[in-house]
């Protein structure tokens, strides 16, 4: 019953991570720097995914697939059409065809749409996650040390596989879900939990005083030689400092959660927070934006923030009939779209592939 009961420490770190990112976005438009590091908020996603599917049982692989494929599509679909709609009928944007069916099946990203290249990395995270829990269980099973180093495998084999046959997926943002993974796992073996914690931690620090050094400070000269080994360390950098963010965060945060008025706060961003990171980056950036309305930035802002949190907490109430008629209303919608698109003489939009 104690692995059921929800933790509201990782809730209370899950909406600081969506609060940093609609942060990052917001500081993105006015190309502040800060929003480089604001931007770790999508790593304790991560790490928080990856956590939370340590220590779950998969009976049946294929469920697993379903339920999870299912829990991220529905909602991304919906708003993928709603911008799509709103694209085609109000604005002078032009489509094609293949850059709807890249859109609809997560292969590229629409306007505005830019981080949605979250979606098919935690699908590939979900993936992979019945892979995880066979290597880890055995190695489990055996002794610690074996367990640490299946996860040292599995973290190369990541490396070599996403980084260097296919490009697609960044490889440090599949690992940083395989470390929260793996944390949770560790929780087991306290001693390796709290190593591990505090490695991470230091590995954090140096990769990021580096950075610092190189791009702030400038005591590094960025060359040809140094570049393809820096922008891989700035990634983990990332990744070090959104697992950091989380594992000392929880502990911090403790104290605050039992507070009832915190616990109702949360079990509302639990609920809402996947729907707002749908929603929120289209009204900040791209062709839909609302950050230049009116003449007061903090007037902009708010407004974004209702909207946001309107639209995302009306996209459930959206997707429930879908859910019993999926392939009727999905088809029609997409017939309706494409059909659009066959009628319009409109050039080809630019897509940015992810």
């Amino acid at each position: 019953m104690a692995e059921q009961k929800r933790d509201m420490t990782i809730s209370f770190v899950r909406m600081l991570a969506m609060i940093c990112i609609v942060t990052c976005h917001v500081m993105q438009y006015y190309n502040m720097e800060l929003a480089w590091w604001f931007n770790a908020g999508v790593q304790m996603f991560l790490c928080i995914s990856g956590y939370l599917y340590g220590r779950k049982k998969i009976p049946a692989i294929l469920a697993f697939y379903r339920k999870n494929f299912v829990k991220i599509l529905i909602d991304y679909e919906i708003i993928i059409l709603s911008v799509l709609a709103v694209t085609v009928l109000f604005t002078d944007i032009s489509l094609t065809v293949p850059s709807v069916l890249g859109a609809l099946f997560t292969v590229v990203t629409i306007e505005g749409g830019a981080h949605l290249w979250f979606i098919p990395t935690i699908l590939m995270c979900y993936l992979l996650t019945p892979v995880y829990d066979r290597v880890c269980s055995r190695a489990e099973e055996k002794h610690a040390v074996l367990f640490l180093g299946s996860i040292l495998l599995l973290f190369i084999g990541n490396e070599l596989v996403f980084r260097h046959l296919t490009g697609y997926f960044n490889a440090a943002w599949i690992n940083c879900y395989l470390l929260g993974f793996a944390l949770r796992r560790l929780q087991s073996y306290r001693f390796w939990y709290s190593i591990a914690a505090f490695k991470i931690a230091l590995a954090g620090a140096l990769f990021i005083s580096v950075q610092i050094g190189v791009r702030y400070l400038q005591l590094i000269p960025l060359t040809d030689a140094w570049r393809p080994f820096y922008y891989p360390m700035c990634d983990y950098g990332h990744v070090f400092l959104g697992i950091t963010l989380f594992t000392f965060g929880r502990v911090l945060l403790s104290p605050i959660c039992k507070l009832n008025p915190i616990q109702r706060i949360l079990q509302l961003s639990d609920r809402y927070s996947y729907q707002i990171y749908l929603t929120h980056h289209f009204f900040i950036l791209g062709p839909f934006t609302l950050m230049a309305l009116t003449a007061n930035p903090y007037v902009n802002v708010a407004l974004i923030l209702f909207l946001t949190v309107l639209t995302g907490c009306g996209l459930p109430q959206a997707t429930m009939p879908i859910v019993h008629i999926q392939m009727p209303l999905w088809a029609m919608a997409i017939v309706l779209v494409l059909l659009r698109l066959a009628l319009s003489q409109k050039p080809p939009l630019y897509l940015v592939i992810n």
